[in-house]
């Protein structure tokens, strides 16, 4: 059984944020690709290479660690932000305690 998919995606979930990384054919940087979910094996629909769907994380791999890099930079900007407004709430009106 052979489906014909636009992207394959890594989904990269955290609270709020999703980020999607494509991954590209390692031969010529093709998106389109076929995916026989039988076999596990990813066709490029440009040039017709043939992967394992492992090789094909592996070869992308730069591409997700950046991904991944980026995501834990925004989800550390997330925190620091929920746990700022957190504490400004709990200490609102208390004359010690300050904010900037």
């Amino acid at each position: 059984v052979m489906t014909l998919i636009k992207v394959i995606k890594v989904n990269i979930k955290a609270e709020k944020n999703n980020q999607k990384v494509t991954l590209n054919c390692p031969i010529c940087g093709n998106t389109l690709m076929q995916v026989d979910k039988e076999t596990e094996k990813v066709t490029c629909s440009d040039c017709e290479a043939s992967f394992e769907y492992d090789q094909i994380v592996d070869e992308n791999g730069e591409n997700i660690n950046s991904y991944i890099e980026d995501m834990g930079e925004k989800v550390r900007d997330d925190l620091a932000k929920e746990l700022s407004d957190t504490l400004k709430k709990a200490f609102k009106g208390n004359k010690n305690i300050r904010f900037k």
